[in-house]
């Protein structure tokens, strides 16, 4: 198992100019076992989060070589545990088909807009609703935010935000539209 990380983005394309692709295993040896015990807090088998730390490490190839990747105010490491998190979500999402938000969930998204009145159950078909109403770049954003616990730098990383700004006043708007969904489908809508 190789120690030595890299300390940068920075370093890690300068090893890359020089050393080519031997760089990028480095990267992937690395952090392939971290990874892997990461994986196991979702309900995910060994296969498919292999699968998924493959891809991570190609995503993160792909985004340095083509540019869009140009600089990290996180460490290497956080950026692809970014990138392996909502491939993984993304697996088991195409797998279950559906996204289950239990009242854990729905405390945490803090919305008042819900009257304490309706049922359990009727909140969280009005919490999928409004979910489904959402335009997708909303509907990701919460839900990596909310459901997955991505920080607003992960998030900013994510979505190729430009600043951390950007990503809150976004996440702001989406969880507002949300709850003013919510509020309609309390008032009749």
């Amino acid at each position: 198992m190789v120690t030595e990380r890299y300390k940068s983005l920075e370093e890690f394309k300068n090893s890359l100019d020089q050393i080519g692709l031997k760089a990028l295993d480095k990267v992937y040896l690395t952090y392939k076992e971290e990874f892997l015990l990461f994986s196991k807090r979702y309900d995910i088998s060994q296969e498919d989060a292999h699968d998924v730390y493959q891809d991570t490490i190609m995503a993160f190839y792909e985004n340095v070589r083509t540019g869009r990747l140009n600089k990290l105010t996180s460490s290497i490491k956080t950026y692809l545990f970014s990138i392996g998190k909502y491939s993984i979500y993304n697996r088991l999402k195409k797998n279950s088909k559906t996204i289950t938000l239990d009242k854990a969930h729905l405390e945490n998204l803090d919305l008042e807009a819900i009257d304490s009145n309706i049922q359990p159950n009727e909140k969280l078909v009005q919490m999928e609703r409004a979910m489904d109403q959402l335009g997708d770049r909303c509907k990701k954003i919460l839900i990596l935010f909310y459901y997955h616990s991505y920080s607003i730098e992960a998030l900013m990383h994510e979505l190729d935000y430009k600043n951390e700004n950007v990503v809150r006043s976004h996440k702001s708007r989406c969880l507002r539209s949300l709850k003013e969904l919510i509020k309609g489908y309390e008032n009749g809508g």
